[in-house]
């Protein structure tokens, strides 16, 4: 289903020409603020199958988790816009519109859940390359030469060139553990992202809960207007059918009292 699709509601009728216009701004920033999403996650997708080439620098980790970031950003406002959407007051739709917005809205609740699995699922990726990627450094470093404290006591045995070589050994052991330090930092960042998408994730399933308690409310008040109708419209019958008897037996009354003076009168005469 496109999000075209979800901004229409795909409802023959056209009910959403009956909603106002804040819901249906709403309804628009949803739908492309979860197709944002889903385009940042495929960036974020494509960045790291470079984890671990030659293009695995610092600064592309550092793009990368910038990338990460913003996207988890996005997903935070994405969730927020929804709430926004499940706040919007329905009390003037009939039974068939409420019904109607409540599967738009799971549309776009599950489109963004199912975006919020993807981007899990691929942060852990990401996390899971970086931590290797730290174990293969750190093999390299283990087996790149002595250690600074085994360069330190051997120096004083070394010829000059001997002493440059170690030297540059022991930059590139220093440089090893830099970048060491700059990957866990990174693999934190990640797993930082990791656990607000988990939030937002949980977050997801009360909003739903509370959105079919707010549909419930409103079909329970549309069911007792229509039962108050119904009952007010008994009353105004009832009153009719009163009304039409009591016309009636006065009828009748007023036919026996004019019988009674007839005779009466008929009486009087003979007399």
């Amino acid at each position: 289903m496109s999000f075209g699709d979800l901004e229409r509601g795909d409802s023959p009728g056209g009910w959403n020409s009956n909603l106002d216009s804040q819901y249906l701004r709403l309804v628009d920033r949803v739908a492309k603020a979860i197709s944002d999403m889903g385009s940042s996650i495929s960036s974020i997708q494509h960045q790291a199958q470079s984890i671990g080439s030659q293009h695995d620098t610092q600064e592309f980790r550092n793009n990368l988790n910038n990338l990460v970031a913003k996207t988890t950003t996005q997903t935070a406002n994405t969730k927020k816009l929804l709430q926004e959407l499940s706040a919007v007051p329905s009390t003037s739709l009939s039974p068939d519109e409420s019904r109607q917005r409540t599967l738009q809205f799971q549309k776009l609740h599950d489109a963004f859940q199912a975006s919020v699995r993807r981007l899990n699922e691929t942060q852990t990726m990401v996390a899971t390359r970086m931590r290797e990627q730290v174990k293969i450094v750190r093999t390299t470093h283990a087996m790149g030469g002595p250690s600074t404290d085994e360069f330190t006591e051997s120096s004083a045995l070394m010829s000059q060139q001997q002493l440059e070589q170690a030297a540059v050994l022991d930059n590139d052991i220093t440089h090893h553990e830099e970048s060491i330090r700059e990957r866990q930092t990174a693999i934190e960042d990640i797993e930082a992202n990791i656990r607000a998408v988990n939030d937002i994730f949980r977050d997801l399933n009360q909003l739903v809960q509370d959105q079919g308690e707010t549909i419930d409310t409103i079909e329970t008040n549309i069911v007792r207007v229509e039962e108050n109708a119904s009952a007010g419209r008994v009353e105004i019958s009832q009153a009719n059918s009163y009304q039409k008897s009591s016309r009636n037996k006065l009828c009748i009354i007023l036919g026996i009292f004019v019988i009674v003076l007839v005779v009466l009168v008929l009486v009087a005469v003979f007399t």
